[in-house]
C-alpha cells in the first residue's frame, strides 16, 4: 500500500463512527454553556451583575450592590436622578472594595433613582448597573444646625422639600397634635420649635416631620436632640490664682432662667434666686488665705436645675521676679517701667527699703512707671518694689539700672590724628560737663608718661612732642568736676616716619 493511502485510514474510521452515532442516537446529554462574562445579556445575570438595591434607612438612602470581578476594575461611580430629572448626576466615586454607600443628599420628598458604574483606571465606565429607584420616597431634609444636643427648649429648625405645600411637626410619631408650617416657593420652611420639659440631662427629645402635597403626606422623618443643660461656672478669665476677693464670676451655657450662689452645695437652698446672666459681680471670697469654692445653682428652661462650682486659690506672691526697664541694663529718661510677675492688686516702689516702707500703695495690673531721683544720686539706680493682693504681701524685691542722662561727664579729642615722628604738636579737645556734675575743674591727659593737667577746661590743649619712631600712641583723658571724676577715655595718634 502506498504511504499516502495510510494517512487516510483514521479519517475514514472517524467518518464511519459519526455515521453510526447518527443511526444509534445520542446517548449523553451535552453540558450547558458556561458564561464567563458577567456582562453578557444572555447570561444568568441578564447583563447586570450589580444587583443594586436602594432602600430608605433612617434619614438616608442606603445603597448596596455586588462587587464585580473585572480585571481592569479601579472603582465605582454612584449616580442619582431625582424627581423629574432626566439626567443622572454623580454623587460619589468609591474604590473597588466598596459595595455600600449611604446617600444623605437625596432630593427630599421626591422619587430618587440610582445607578452604579464600574470604572477602569482611566475613569471610563465598562459596566453600568440597571436603574434602581429607592423603595420609598425619601422624606424631607431637616436641619438642626448641626447640633446633637441642646441646652435650650426653643430650637431653630429648617426643613427642605423638593415638592409639597407644608410640613407637619410633632413630638408624637402619630402627629396627634402636630403644628403646620408652610413651605416657601423653593420648598423651605424655617421655624422655632419647643422641645418641652425634661427630667434630667441625657433625655432624648424627638422631632417628627412629614410634608403634605395636595393633602397627601410624605413618609415621616424622625430626628432627635439630647438635653444637655450644664452651665459652667468659673472666675472671669479662669485664672490659676486670684488677686481680689471680689473677682467676678462668669457663667457660660444657654437655657438658664435664674441662678444663685453659696459657699457650699447645702447652702444653695437658702439663697435667693437671681435673674440669669453671663456674669455675677456680687460674690466676695473670704479673707481666709486658703483655697475655697463657690457653688452656683442654675434653673433651666427644661424644668430641672444644674449645680457647678468654681475653685479659687489666692496667689501667695512667692517666687516673684522684678524686671526694670524691660530688662535693659540702662535707662535714658527720668522714669523706668517696673514690672513684677505677680497676681496682685497693688504696687509700690522706692529707691531704698526705708522709703519703700512709707510709700503709698497704688493700683497694679502690669508694668508701672517709676520716676527715679535723677541727679539726686549716682548714675547707678537701685529700685525696691513690692506688691500685694487681698490675701498676701510680697517681700521687697530690688533691681539696678544705669541712668544715662542727656550729657555724661567726659571728654572729646579733636586732634591731630597723625603726626611726624619727633614733631612738636598741640593735642586738643573739649570737656563735657554732664547733666548732674559741677563745673569742670580740670582735664588730665596721659600720653604714656603719667597724668598731666591740660590747659583750659571746656576747651583743653596740651603741648606734646611726638616720639622719634613711627608707631601708634595711646592718649588717655579724664575730666574732674568737683567730687566727680569721669571714666577714662582713650584716643590714638598715628606717628609716621619723616
Amino acid at each position: 500500500m502506498h504511504r499516502s493511502d495510510l494517512r487516510l485510514i483514521p479519517a475514514v474510521v472517524l467518518l464511519a463512527t459519526l455515521i453510526a452515532a447518527m443511526f444509534l442516537g445520542c446517548t449523553e446529554t451535552p453540558t450547558e454553556a458556561e458564561y464567563n462574562n458577567p456582562l453578557d445579556p444572555g447570561g444568568p445575570f441578564g447583563g447586570d451583575p450589580f444587583s443594586l438595591q436602594a432602600n430608605l434607612s433612617g434619614n438616608a438612602v442606603f445603597l448596596t450592590w455586588t462587587g464585580l470581578n473585572l480585571g481592569d476594575l479601579a472603582g465605582y461611580r454612584v449616580e442619582r436622578r431625582s424627581g423629574n430629572e432626566t439626567v443622572f448626576i454623580e454623587i460619589v466615586e468609591l474604590g473597588p472594595a466598596f459595595t455600600v454607600y449611604q446617600d444623605s443628599t437625596y432630593a427630599p420628598n421626591a422619587a430618587n433613582s440610582y445607578r452604579v458604574l464600574a470604572l477602569n483606571a482611566a475613569g471610563n465606565s465598562n459596566a453600568t448597573s440597571a436603574i434602581t429607584p429607592a423603595t420609598i420616597v425619601a422624606p424631607a431634609l431637616v436641619d438642626l444646625g448641626g447640633y446633637e444636643t441642646s441646652a435650650t427648649r426653643l430650637v431653630d429648625i429648617l426643613v427642605r422639600a423638593s415638592i409639597g405645600e407644608s410640613v407637619e411637626v410633632d413630638d408624637d410619631p402619630d402627629f396627634a397634635s402636630a403644628s403646620v408650617f408652610p413651605l416657601d416657593e423653593v420648598g423651605v420652611a424655617s421655624f422655632s420649635w419647643d422641645l418641652g420639659t425634661a427630667a434630667a440631662n441625657g433625655e432624648k427629645k424627638y422631632i417628627h416631620t412629614r410634608v403634605f402635597t395636595a393633602g397627601v403626606p410624605s413618609p415621616s422623618r424622625i430626628d432627635s436632640l439630647t438635653v444637655d443643660f450644664s452651665p459652667v461656672l468659673i472666675f472671669v478669665g479662669n485664672p490659676a490664682t486670684l488677686a481680689s476677693r471680689t473677682t467676678p464670676l462668669a457663667i457660660s451655657g444657654g437655657g438658664m432662667t435664674r441662678m444663685r450662689f453659696a459657699v457650699d452645695r447645702a447652702g444653695l437652698e437658702a439663697e435667693p434666686w437671681l435673674d440669669a446672666a453671663d456674669s455675677f459681680d456680687g460674690w466676695e471670697l473670704t479673707a481666709a488665705a486658703d483655697s475655697q469654692l463657690v457653688f452656683g445653682e442654675f434653673d433651666g428652661e427644661f424644668g430641672f436645675t444644674f449645680v457647678d462650682s468654681a475653685w479659687a486659690a489666692p496667689d501667695s506672691l512667692v517666687g516673684l521676679t522684678l524686671i526694670l526697664n524691660g530688662g535693659s541694663e540702662s535707662v535714658i529718661g527720668d522714669s523706668l517701667p517696673v514690672y513684677i510677675n505677680a497676681v496682685a492688686t497693688q504696687f509700690r516702689a522706692a529707691q531704698s527699703e526705708d522709703a519703700l516702707a512709707v510709700t503709698p500703695w497704688e493700683p497694679y495690673d502690669g508694668p508701672s512707671d517709676f520716676v527715679h531721683d535723677g541727679c539726686g544720686s549716682a548714675l547707678e539706680k537701685t529700685v525696691y518694689a513690692q506688691v500685694r493682693n487681698d490675701w498676701f504681701t510680697s517681700a521687697p524685691l530690688s533691681g539696678t539700672v544705669i541712668w544715662q542722662p542727656d550729657e555724661v561727664l567726659g571728654a572729646t579729642f579733636t586732634g591731630p590724628e597723625s603726626v611726624t615722628a619727633g614733631a612738636a604738636v598741640t593735642l586738643s579737645g573739649t570737656a563735657v560737663q554732664g547733666t548732674c556734675n559741677s563745673t569742670v575743674d580740670m582735664v588730665n591727659v596721659d600720653v604714656g608718661d603719667g597724668w598731666v593737667a591740660a590747659s583750659g577746661t571746656l576747651a583743653w590743649s596740651l603741648a606734646w612732642t611726638a616720639p622719634t619712631e613711627a608707631g601708634e600712641v595711646e592718649i588717655q583723658v579724664q575730666v574732674v568736676a568737683g567730687a566727680d571724676v569721669s571714666l577714662i577715655q582713650t584716643f590714638h595718634i598715628v606717628v609716621v616716619a619723616p
